[in-house]
């Protein structure tokens, strides 16, 4: 808001196309809206729950105030309906791995199913040599020993790239750490941080599906696809794994089969395309890419959850790159990608709950009042008098009308509202007393407002 004297000289340049007209003071055709009434202007202008441009293209049809603009973009960024039902984000520059500088230095894994039948995919991210091993079942010990039947084949890997789970194990982590692996994991629900494995799946896929429409096995045409040269690189998987083509069933010359001459050139020529496929690949990607600012610890962001966004709390960064921990309301921290978290103004704050069990369940029991701690027992109603009190009884003043902040312990029982309580006293009929109810012990309840009909009645509130 502009100081008086500034908000008078803004409107002193608009004096030629100020109007009165009954009373209400007009900017050309447009309502001027006095400050007290500006939070409702919002509120109405933003009745439709539009984006900023549409509300502010609304606004100037009419109504007008300083800052409007500003005031407009604000409320929206504030607003919780329009944050959690905003579109997906828009696609970060593309962040390749490091290119391999040799076959099996880099492994990428997956777990796909296939005609209710589990399967292990692996491909080496150096010469796109694929395999693919049936699974009796997804627990660990399982994938374990198939990786050391392919640590026997082919030696053992540096890095080993797959999403989650099942991978994220002690079983797993102690394998690695036997075989001297460093073992890297997506963030989850972002499968794209792990392509080459999406395109192993893709390809053992579409291998299982021809293999089981032409009623073959489909080993057969698993080797075809390592005998076949790869577009991009104009060599077979089996020549840059192995420095020769593999025989298959198709006829072949034997000179064709002799080990590739030059070994060392193939390779530099190999590395020299696989840098410029993915070079081209990261320019045609990041063509309509947005740079986003980094997260910092403690911020306020919004979370994707299925088809909405929802509030949540960066706790730090991961060790793998565009990957955070993030705290939800509820109190569960995930780990999450950068594509599905957003800048946001909304304030985080964890869920609380008003249900009295609740909070008796985190107290232990217990209910504390500044410095005195009292074991909770389930009260009954009674009328002043109508029954003796022990002289060691602690007597609880309730305001059956008020909140349950002006209720008090008094710990003599003759002492009046009035002496605890710095809130005028409640005039009532018939005033009550909570005694204590020995004979039954458990968390208590609910404060609840006696009806008027009840009041000549000894009522229970157990």
């Amino acid at each position: 808001m502009l100081p008086k004297n500034d908000l008078v000289r803004h409107f002193f340049k608009l004096r030629d196309n100020l109007i009165v007209s009954e009373n209400v003071l007009y900017f050309d055709n447009r309502i001027i809206v006095p400050v007290a009434l500006k939070s409702k202007a919002l509120e109405m202008l933003h009745l439709g729950h539009m984006g900023i441009n549409k509300t502010v293209l609304r606004a100037k049809q009419t109504c007008y105030w300083v800052n409007m603009i500003n005031d407009i973009e604000n409320y929206i960024k504030l607003c919780e309906v329009c944050q959690e039902t905003r579109p997906a984000k828009t696609r970060e520059p593309l962040m390749p791995h490091e290119l391999p500088e040799y076959p099996f230095q880099r492994l990428c894994l997956d777990i796909m199913t296939f005609r209710s039948k589990d399967f292990l995919v692996v491909m080496d991210s150096y010469s796109k040599w694929v395999e693919i091993f049936k699974l009796n079942s997804k627990k660990c010990l399982e994938i374990v020993s198939k990786l050391k039947l392919l640590f026997a084949s082919y030696g053992v890997p540096n890095i080993i790239v797959s999403d989650n789970s099942p991978f994220n194990s002690a079983e797993v982590h102690a394998f690695c750490k036997m075989y001297n692996i460093e073992w890297k994991t997506s963030s989850p629900h972002f499968p794209q941080s792990n392509g080459q494995s999406e395109i192993a799946v893709k390809i053992s896929k579409d291998i299982l599906r021809k293999a089981h429409l032409l009623n073959r096995d489909y080993v057969d045409l698993l080797a075809e696809y390592r005998a076949t040269p790869i577009p991009s690189l104009g060599y077979s998987p089996s020549e840059i794994m192995m420095g020769r083509l593999i025989k298959t069933k198709i006829l072949i010359n034997n000179d064709n089969l002799q080990p590739i001459k030059n070994l060392g050139i193939m390779h530099d020529e190999l590395k020299k395309k696989m840098l410029e496929k993915q070079e081209r690949t990261k320019a045609y990607f990041d063509k309509k890419c947005k740079i986003e600012k980094p997260f910092i610890e403690k911020e306020n962001v919004l979370i994707r959850d299925k088809d909405k966004w929802v509030k949540g709390q960066i706790l730090n960064q991961t060790k793998y790159p565009r990957s955070y921990d993030v705290q939800l309301q509820s109190g569960s921290v995930v780990r999450r990608n950068t594509f599905h978290l957003k800048h946001t103004n909304i304030m985080f704050r964890q869920e609380q709950t008003d249900n009295f069990d609740d909070f008796f369940d985190r107290k232990g029991g217990k209910r504390v009042n500044n410095e005195i701690e009292v074991e909770i027992q389930p009260p009954i109603l009674q009328e002043e008098g109508s029954n003796p009190r022990n002289d060691n009884e602690i007597n609880i003043s309730l305001d059956l009308t008020g909140s349950p902040h002006n209720n008090q312990i008094v710990s003599d029982p003759e002492t009046s509202f009035e002496s605890v309580s710095s809130e005028p006293p409640v005039n009532h009929d018939h005033d009550y007393t909570v005694v204590p109810n020995n004979d039954k012990i458990g968390r208590p309840k609910r404060n609840v407002t006696q009806p008027i009909r009840l009041f000549d009645y000894v009522v229970s509130l157990d």
